[in-house]
Formats: C-alpha cells, sequence, structure tokens
C-alpha cells in the first residue's frame, strides 16, 4: 500500500487494479499474477510520466482516479498540470490535496456557506426526495451511487422471517464488493473488504450477537463463493436472502448495522439505527448520524459497546446531507434531478450506450452554449467540485 514511484503513492491503485482485473477478494503477494500486474503496471507508469514530461500538456481530463486510470491524474497532478474528472454525474477539479472524488468530507463546512433562508429552502427540496426514496420510489440517488433496480423500501410483501430472536443483539453486516476499489476513497481500518469481514468473524465468536450478512443486490453472484468461505468459518453468520428488502430487516428488529462507507449508513440511521463505519474515508463523516472509528481498537470498542455511543438523529442532518450528496452536483442533462424516476433502469448506467442516445436526442447549439458557459465558470473558479447552487 505504501509503494511510491517518483513520490507518487500507487500501492493502492496495484492493490485495486489487481483485484478487480482478476476479481478476487484479496490479495495474495506470492501470486505471479500479481508479479505480472506490477510489472505491467510500472511500465504504464513509466509511460505516462515520460508523456508527461517530453511534451506540453495544458490540461488532463480522466473518467476515473481507481485502479490503471489513476496513473495518468497523479502523475499530471505531481506535475501542477490542470486535472480534470468528469462524467454525466460529477465534476471535479484535481490537486495535491484532493486526488480522487472524495467530497464529502467537505459537506458541513459547505452547507455554513448559505444563509437561513437558503438552507430551509433546500432542506424542504431534499425532505422530499428523502420521503419518495423511503416511500420505495426511485430518485437522483440511483444513479449517482448506483443503487438496484429492486425496490428496497416502503410498502413490500415480506419474505419469509429472517430475524431468529429479536431478543437477542441482532448485527447487519452490509458487504461491499470484494474486487470493487476498496481504496477508492482512501485508506480502510483494514487493508481490504476481505480482510474486514474476517476480523468480524472473529468478533462473531466472542460476542453473543446474532450476525447476518446482506451482500449489495448487483454484487450478489460475484460474491457467493467468497460469502460461502465466510459462512463454512464462522458458523455465526448468516446469509440474508438477496431480495429481502430493507424495510423486512428493519421491522424486525436489526440493533446494529456494520459496513466500510455503503449508502447504508444514511438509510438504517435515518432510523435511528447505530451504524458503525470501518473508514474514515465514507460519504457521512461530515455528519453526527454514524460513528467513524478512528483506528481498529476504537472500532471494536464501538461494535462491544454501541448502546453507549452518541449519535445524533436529527433529521436535519439527513437532508443536508442528502442535498449536498444528491442535489448539488454537475448533471450533464438538466433534467436528471426532476425526471429521474421516469427512467428505465438501463438510462441510470452512466456506462451504458444509452447515455449516448440521451446526449444526442437532448443536444442543441443553445444547450452546447450554456454548458460550455458552466464549465467555464467552473474552471475559472479553482474550486475542488462542481457545485450547482455556485454556477447558475
Amino acid at each position: 500500500m505504501q509503494v511510491e514511484i517518483s513520490s507518487i503513492k500507487i500501492g493502492d491503485l496495484i492493490y485495486d487494479g489487481y483485484l478487480r482485473k482478476f476479481n478476487l477478494p484479496t490479495i495474495n503477494i506470492k501470486d505471479k499474477k500479481l508479479i505480472k500486474f506490477a510489472h505491467e503496471f510500472f511500465s504504464l507508469f513509466n509511460f505516462w510520466e515520460n508523456y508527461l514530461t517530453v511534451n506540453s500538456v495544458k490540461a488532463v481530463i480522466v473518467g476515473d482516479t481507481t485502479y490503471e486510470y489513476g496513473i495518468i491524474s497523479r502523475i499530471s497532478i505531481s506535475k501542477n498540470i490542470p486535472t480534470y474528472i468528469g462524467s454525466p454525474i460529477r465534476l471535479h477539479s484535481l490537486n495535491k490535496d484532493n486526488s480522487n472524488i472524495f467530497e464529502m468530507k467537505n459537506y458541513r463546512q459547505e452547507f455554513e456557506i448559505y444563509n437561513e433562508k437558503e438552507k430551509n429552502i433546500k432542506i424542504d427540496i431534499s425532505k422530499k426526495l428523502v420521503k419518495k426514496k423511503f416511500l420505495g420510489e426511485r430518485t437522483v440517488e440511483n444513479l449517482v451511487s448506483n443503487l438496484p433496480n429492486e425496490q428496497l423500501f416502503g410498502k413490500l410483501k415480506f419474505n419469509k422471517k429472517i430475524i431468529a430472536n429479536d431478543k437477542k443483539i441482532n448485527c447487519l453486516i452490509a458487504a461491499h464488493h470484494f474486487s470493487d476499489a476498496p481504496h477508492a476513497w482512501g485508506d480502510l481500518l483494514f487493508v481490504d473488504f476481505f480482510e474486514w469481514i474476517d476480523y468480524l468473524g472473529k468478533l462473531s465468536n466472542e460476542l453473543d450477537y446474532d450476525w447476518y450478512i446482506k451482500l449489495h443486490p448487483l454484487d450478489f453472484k460475484d460474491n457467493q463463493e467468497t460469502i460461502k468461505y465466510f459462512l463454512n468459518k464462522y458458523k455465526n453468520f448468516k446469509l440474508v436472502p438477496r431480495n429481502t428488502s430493507h424495510s423486512q430487516i428493519i421491522s424486525e428488529g436489526i440493533n446494529l448495522v456494520l459496513t466500510a462507507f455503503g449508502t447504508i449508513g444514511f438509510e438504517y440511521a435515518y432510523y435511528s439505527i447505530p451504524v458503525i463505519n470501518a473508514s474514515l474515508n465514507n460519504p457521512h463523516v461530515s455528519y453526527d448520524f454514524n460513528y467513524n472509528p478512528k483506528n481498529i481498537i476504537d472500532y471494536e470498542f464501538a461494535i462491544k459497546n454501541f448502546n453507549k455511543i452518541n449519535l445524533n438523529f436529527d433529521k436535519k442532518q439527513f437532508y443536508e446531507y442528502y442535498y449536498m450528496r444528491y442535489l448539488n452536483n454537475f448533471y450533464l442533462f438538466s433534467d436528471e434531478v426532476s425526471e429521474n424516476t421516469k427512467k428505465k433502469f438501463e438510462d441510470l448506467d452512466d456506462h451504458s450506450i444509452s447515455m449516448y442516445k440521451r446526449w444526442f436526442n437532448l443536444f442543441s447549439k443553445d444547450e452546447h452554449k450554456k454548458m460550455n458557459f458552466k464549465i467555464d465558470k467552473f474552471i475559472n473558479s479553482g474550486n475542488y467540485r462542481y457545485r450547482k447552487d455556485e454556477l447558475l
């Protein structure tokens, strides 16, 4: 993780790139594929370092800052070349202090730039969309956070009872896709998702809790073999069926939720259920409705003493967060927030061909002119991230 070339940190890029390329849950330093991958990675790094040195590059635009994509952006940042990451749902100007898209650490501070009247208007807008979310309707959040098409909240027909004993402490582990960029926003308390789950497995042998693991619905198939390994190793783990809704789990009585940095930190805390993150680099870190341990000792203490943690479930915090995360972004399409619930699921995938079809259908010289004006204004502002409110 601490590997550097030319004083540029790249260890996390190698780690995540290796996991993703071979769809592995954790790293094996003796794996010949890792050695070959690292060699190819170093060659790619040397190519881009040389290219940016010998050529007069005015700016660099990337589509991602993880895996091998992060090589060119980190080199260009080190050389003080203007570097941007853009997509249909975000726009950032990267620098040495902000080399990825972990913008969430700034939300509370950014919200304070508004006066009280503006704050109340934004809270009211956000409140309406949050209400829709928990009624089971789709919102722009489905696009930004890559949420599944299945309805997970609202009025649903429940499946077979999940919680075996509501008299015990019931802990839900919201697992992540094991090979999907564990370090995308920065370091975890653990080296990867596999080591995190393994740690919790050991803890499950010690604590008299009932332990439930729920996989992300979009990642269920890819993670089945790894989860089978953990279910066999730790007999206190129980796997929640894929199509089980959060409404059902909450209604049956879950007492504690553990995640690395998932959206579940917002969703369960909204219902006053304690959520403990396994990373300080999580989207809710600006707020007090989750607990964010600073190290593994703190993490274990919090799990064992979660009822003593001081959390703030004031709903205004949730609405503020939701506004800053989903309603104050750059969106390529002007109707993204208002029309999102009407779109087909494939239209929510910003990597699909439907994104280009939408662009061609909506393109006009007037729209192009407006978009260029907004982007120019953002670039000239020197800000880290595009905030819609500042660029109207």
